[in-house]
């Protein structure tokens, strides 16, 4: 069988690129190019007119852990013809983790001389556990260069983001991150929670999913800096994505570009752009003073609220209606405990009652024991002196397949905006909710609900 031989193979320490480079005039010289972005190989080889680029997810610290950026000149290349059987072995020398790597190849032996070829047995040798496959380069919604995959079948997802891609496409999802009721799993396909196990924290469970992406929820700096150390350590592409009521039309629009489900993201992009935003709008032009107030209760007796600004009043405040709580945000996990006396002191217009915690998670104990919180609201004396219940202005928040409001704060909020701007902004609402709903449910849940589903989902709503 013939061969064609590179005889003389050598890497030239790394050099800067600037601007244009300077075309070698021997056509077996090839430039080469290897930058590394969080434990992303990226590959760039380029001989004349042709051009190749490959990348793969591989630990790079202990090959150049300072160099970011580097072009290597592949320089005496000389190619000849060879008879043989099989193919001479492969030679390699590393020098210490900041510098270039050293590779001599004494006599490489490929199949072609096509740069494909050549790049893959370059590759081999820098990396030796590396799997040639397509990648390409995207920037993430912390502007973060990540590479992935050009064809994405899997994802993982934390769980503010485990709803967000669920909706995009349900067979991507390889984990759960939240239980779903008996009552709820006729409002929310059975390939949310079936056959996926229930993880977001399990890094062994994670590696045996063999993700191709990883979704994390970009919240702050620390979140750029977890997901960093978490694509160096486990060799899997992680993307930040926001995932606030505002940003889930530039997330879905990053999604759907990124993992390649551009028709799915473009119908919910339609469908936010139809009832969502202009609510937004619409309610942002009201004046102030006649935004109704509104209390969230949350908690067995309701005296645990959210402020403006957190992730569990976000509905509120997209529909920009004044949140009478004053108080520190508090955890990511909110439940800010108040006063009866500072419930009392804001006399809120119109109160919504939470649905309790993510199902499976369980209320606090006593509140099994006892009313629920909207039925203790609704008979407490301390409660009856308040305008919203006095007005009969007391909400129950819907609460299948998740909480309309929070509990996880992710797109089971779109529902709640719906609901809610119906609550408070009737004289706005030109869109018939059940209509809206029965969309709602088709897009983020996928499944297909009547009339009477939404009688039921709404039935326990108390005024």
């Amino acid at each position: 069988m013939a061969y064609q031989i590179i005889t003389s193979l050598s890497f030239q320490e790394a050099i800067p690129s600037h601007g244009k480079e300077k075309e070698n005039d021997c056509p077996d010289c090839f430039t080469l190019r290897v930058r590394n972005d969080g434990g992303v190989c990226f590959v760039t080889a380029r001989a004349q007119s042709e051009t190749i680029r490959a990348a793969s997810l591989i630990d790079l610290t202990s090959f150049h852990e300072k160099t970011k950026e580097m072009t290597t000149r592949i320089a005496s290349c000389r190619a000849v013809a060879m008879t043989g059987s099989s193919p001479p072995s492969l030679q390699t020398q590393r020098t210490n983790p900041d510098s270039v790597a050293f590779v001599n190849v004494s006599s490489t032996c490929i199949r072609n001389s096509s740069l494909s070829a050549l790049l893959k047995v370059i590759c081999m040798f820098l990396f030796p556990c590396m799997v040639m496959a397509q990648y390409r380069e995207v920037t993430d919604m912390a502007g973060r260069r990540v590479g992935i995959p050009e064809k994405v079948d899997r994802v993982f997802t934390d769980r503010f983001l485990s709803l967000v891609a669920f909706a995009l496409d349900p067979a991507m999802t390889c984990n759960a991150t939240f239980r779903v009721s008996e009552a709820g799993r006729k409002y929310i396909s059975e390939m949310y929670y079936v056959n996926k196990p229930l993880t977001e924290n399990n890094e062994e469970e994670l590696l045996k999913l063999r993700p191709d992406v990883i979704l994390l929820s970009f919240q702050d700096e620390a979140s750029r800096e977890a997901a960093g150390r978490m694509q160096a350590k486990l060799r899997i592409p992680v993307l930040l994505v926001k995932f606030g009521i505002t940003d889930y039309r530039d997330a879905y629009g990053f999604l759907g570009q990124t993992l390649g489900r551009q028709a799915t993201a473009g119908r919910i992009i339609d469908f936010l752009d139809k009832y969502l935003l202009p609510l937004h709008e619409q309610t942002g032009k009201i004046p102030a003073g006649k935004r109704p107030s509104v209390y969230y209760a949350e908690g067995s007796r309701g005296l645990n609220t959210e402020a403006a600004g957190s992730l569990h009043s976000q509905v509120i405040d997209y529909l920009h209606a004044r949140n009478v709580a004053t108080v520190t945000t508090g955890s990511i996990h909110g439940m800010a405990a108040v006063t009866a006396e500072q419930v009392l002191m804001w006399n809120p217009d119109v109160i919504i009652v939470w649905s309790g915690f993510p199902s499976g998670a369980g209320l606090p104990q006593e509140a099994k024991k006892e009313k629920s919180t909207r039925e203790h609201i609704l008979t407490d004396p301390v409660w009856q002196q308040t305008g919203a219940v006095a007005n009969k202005q007391v909400y129950q928040v819907p609460s299948q397949p998740f909480g309309w409001i929070d509990r996880p704060p992710s797109v089971n909020c779109v529902p709640g905006v719906l609901w809610l701007a119906h609550r408070l902004f009737p004289e706005i609402c030109t869109f018939d909710l059940n209509t809206a709903l029965k969309e709602c449910f088709r897009l983020f849940y996928h499944v297909e609900i009547t009339d009477q589903d939404i009688k039921y989902l709404l039935e326990n709503e108390c005024r």
